[in-house]
C-alpha cells in the first residue's frame, strides 16, 4: 500500500524528502478523522442511523479532532452533530469509502483488510497513502462550485509555488498570480474555463475563488499542508505553507510540471484506488 503510493507519486514526478518518514508523529485534521471513524467501527462495527448517516455522537468525536480553521469558523452555527451538517465528518467518511477502508453491511459500516493494513503503517507512511488517495479524489464533491477540472488539475503546481515561495500569509488571489507568474501556461486552462452563474465575475477571478475553496480549504487544510489566518468581511483570509510541507515535499523543480499538466492525470490516480 505504501511503496504503491509511494511509486505513483514518484512517476508523477513529486519527490518526498529522504527524511520525512523519520520525523515525528503526524498529526494533520483528515488523518485524525480517519482513525477515530476506524476506531470507533472496531471489530464490532459501527451502526449507522435509519438514514445512512454516522451517529451524532462518533460525528462530534470526528468533528473535534478534524475540523480544519475554515471549518472552526462555523462552529458556533452548527451545533447539531449531523454528518450531512460537519465537513470533516462527510469528508473523513467519504475518503475511508472511497479508499476502500471500510464497507457497508446490513445497516454497519465494517473495517476491510485494507484497513488493517492501513492502520499498521507508522503515521508518516500513512500520510504518503492519504496524500496520493486525496490526488485521485474529485474535490469539487466538497465544494459545490461548477467541475473546473483545471483548478484541481493546479493542485500540485500551486502546492509546489507555496512549498518554494518564502513563507508569508498571502491571500489566494496573491498566489494564483504567482502560479502564474511561475507556470504560464496554466492560463490556457483559465480561459478555457465555463462561467456558471459567476455574474460579471472574469475567469481570472472564478478561478482564485473556486481555488481558494477546493485547494486551499478542502485540500491543503485537511491535510496539513498549509495554515490559515482568517479575516472578518470583506477582509480576505490568507494561507501560508505549513511546516509539514516543507519537510514533506523536495524544494523547486521537484515535480514534473510536464506530468502534473498531463489531462490524464487525475484519471489515471483515480484508477490507481480503484487498483488498490
Amino acid at each position: 500500500m505504501y511503496a504503491a503510493s509511494l511509486k505513483n507519486l514518484e512517476e508523477i514526478g513529486i519527490n518526498i524528502n529522504e527524511t520525512f518518514l523519520s520525523g515525528e508523529k503526524v498529526e494533520v485534521p483528515l488523518l485524525r478523522g480517519i482513525h477515530v471513524l476506524l476506531q470507533s467501527i472496531g471489530t464490532k462495527g459501527l451502526k449507522l442511523t435509519q438514514k445512512g448517516f454516522l451517529p451524532t455522537k462518533i460525528v462530534k468525536s470526528i468533528v473535534e479532532v478534524a475540523d480544519t480553521t475554515s471549518d472552526e469558523r462555523y462552529s458556533h452555527i452548527l451545533t447539531r452533530f449531523y454528518e450531512q451538517e460537519h465537513l470533516s465528518a462527510n469528508m473523513t467518511r467519504l475518503v475511508s469509502e472511497v479508499f476502500k477502508l471500510t464497507r457497508l453491511q446490513k445497516g454497519k459500516l465494517l473495517l476491510t483488510k485494507k484497513a488493517h493494513t492501513f492502520l499498521s503503517l507508522s503515521s508518516r507512511e500513512q500520510y504518503v497513502v492519504l496524500f496520493n488517495i486525496m490526488l485521485g479524489i474529485n474535490i469539487g464533491y466538497f465544494d459545490r462550485h461548477q467541475e473546473a477540472s483545471c483548478v484541481h488539475n493546479s493542485s500540485l503546481i500551486m502546492l509546489q509555488v507555496l512549498r518554494d515561495k518564502e513563507r508569508s500569509y498571502r491571500t489566494s488571489e496573491v498566489y494564483t498570480a504567482l502560479l502564474i507568474d511561475t507556470y504560464p501556461m496554466i492560463e490556457d486552462s483559465i480561459e478555457s474555463l465555463d462561467i456558471l452563474d459567476y455574474g460579471e465575475k472574469n475567469k481570472l477571478d472564478i478561478f482564485t475563488s473556486i481555488a481558494e475553496t477546493r485547494l486551499f480549504e478542502r485540500l491543503y487544510l485537511p491535510l496539513g499542508l498549509v495554515t490559515m489566518n482568517p479575516a472578518k468581511y470583506p477582509d480576505a483570509d490568507t494561507f501560508a505553507s505549513s511546516e509539514l510541507l516543507n519537510s514533506f515535499i523536495t524544494e523547486k523543480h521537484a515535480i514534473n510540471k510536464e506530468l502534473l499538466f498531463c489531462k490524464k492525470l487525475v484519471k489515471s490516480l483515480q484508477d490507481e484506488i480503484k487498483k488498490e
